[in-house]
């Protein structure tokens, strides 16, 4: 059936997208109230990136208005500018406009007030300071994490960002961690609650040595459920240690109070709830490493000792007192005899002499070579002169082989 069967009026002309959006952008502006105007609202999601340029989003109840303050502005406001912060009231005055390439009308702001802390805010910080005092965020009793977790509870939206990013973490840095995921809304006015029941389930239900509550980068009113009293006390009455890595690291919730751990992200929070794979090993071999190093030292420390003991066992030992003794016996005795043998050498070599001297002075030796001896026979006396041989005397002769008589028969 075409549009002329059916009754209903063609349009005279069928616009493109960009034509669309330029006519509107013109229409806009070329409203003279839409060009001067000033808008009240409470500062929600911000960023300041490193062009200057400052991004933000005016917002009362559930309606939003993006704004964009440009440099050059920002720069004139000064301390203005410097004071924006999420959930600060302001006014800011502009021009609306239209951005073509994504069809999104904004406030291009010239010049903001800043009225104090918005609605928002304050809620926020009207429940900090009751659980505060309640001591929900005291640090003696946040509990330290498990060095070596078997089991970690995961609550999230599944097949999210922040899922996907935690489980890729998870067996990069500790593959063996079993990783019971229950799954929960992280925006939105059902989320607190859902948020909630899935803490006391997995309390009741699960042996989880930690629970990890988490949640990827967003705006602020994006990350407001976790501002909720009901998801502060289920953290505060889990009998597990909670994680949690919502946002950004500029994001605080008051989730993140109660939470024993805080982490600036979700990666940041898988980091931080099971050991350093890698790390572990690698400190593992170095202290492998350092253990062979100290063994084979302390065996070498104990060799040297032994050798020392050993050696001074051997010097003090009776057995080689013994030893000793009867080599320097040996070593004496040797001396000894060698003296006494060069002693009698000595002394033979003088008796040697000695009974040479004597031969020569021995008459019987005289006698060897022809002489003779006279003595008289009755006195034994040696005739040595011729007075002492009268003539008629009887004397005897001694020869080299005996003796015979004889008698004198003259004198000269």
């Amino acid at each position: 059936m075409t549009v002329e069967a059916s009754g209903l009026k063609s349009p005279q002309r069928v616009l493109r997208v960009g034509e669309l959006t330029r006519y509107l952008r013109r229409m806009v502006e070329g409203d003279r109230l839409l060009q001067d105007i000033s808008v009240m609202g409470e500062v929600g999601s911000l960023s300041h990136p490193g062009s200057g340029h400052y991004y933000f989003v005016l917002k009362e109840n559930d309606n939003q208005l993006p704004c964009i303050m440009q440099r050059r502005e920002a720069l004139q406001q000064g301390q203005q500018a410097a004071a924006l912060r999420p959930g600060v009231n302001i006014v800011a005055e502009g021009a609306l406009t239209i951005y073509e390439p994504r069809g999104l009308y904004q406030l291009s702001v010239r010049r903001i007030r800043v009225q104090g802390a918005g609605e928002a805010r304050q809620r926020f910080e009207r429940l900090r300071r009751q659980l505060e005092a309640e001591g929900l965020f005291a640090e003696e009793r946040k509990r330290p994490l498990p060095t070596h977790p078997a089991t970690l509870a995961l609550i999230t939206s599944p097949n999210s960002n922040a899922y996907h990013d935690v489980l890729t973490r998870l067996r990069a840095q500790w593959p063996r961690i079993k990783v019971i995921v229950a799954g929960s809304n992280v925006q939105g006015e059902q989320a607190p609650a859902q948020i909630a029941l899935a803490l006391d389930i997995v309390n009741r239900m699960t042996r989880a040595d930690e629970i990890l509550l988490v949640r990827g980068g967003g705006s602020q009113e994006e990350l407001d459920c976790f501002n909720d009293e009901r998801i502060a006390r289920a953290i505060f009455a889990s009998r597990i240690p909670v994680i949690t890595g919502i946002g950004h690291e500029q994001d605080y919730t008051i989730a993140d109070y109660v939470a024993d751990v805080r982490a600036p992200t979700p990666t940041a929070a898988a980091h931080l709830a099971v050991p350093d794979g890698i790390a572990l090993r690698m400190t593992c071999r170095k202290l492998r490493q350092d253990l062979r190093v100290a063994i084979v030292g302390k065996v070498g420390d104990r060799r040297r000792a032994l050798r020392t003991a050993e050696a001074a066992l051997l010097r003090f030992s009776p057995d080689n007192r013994v030893r000793v003794r009867r080599q320097r016996l040996d070593e004496i005795w040797e001396r000894m005899w060698r003296l006494n043998r060069a002693d009698m050498a000595r002394r033979r070599s003088r008796l040697d002499g000695l009974s040479r001297q004597l031969q020569l002075l021995d008459p019987l030796g005289v006698l060897a070579r022809g002489y003779a001896v006279i003595t008289d026979p009755d006195s034994g006396r040696v005739i040595s002169t011729v007075g002492q041989a009268a003539p008629g005397r009887r004397l005897k002769a001694r020869v080299r082989d005996g003796s015979f008589p004889l008698v004198v028969e003259e004198t000269p």
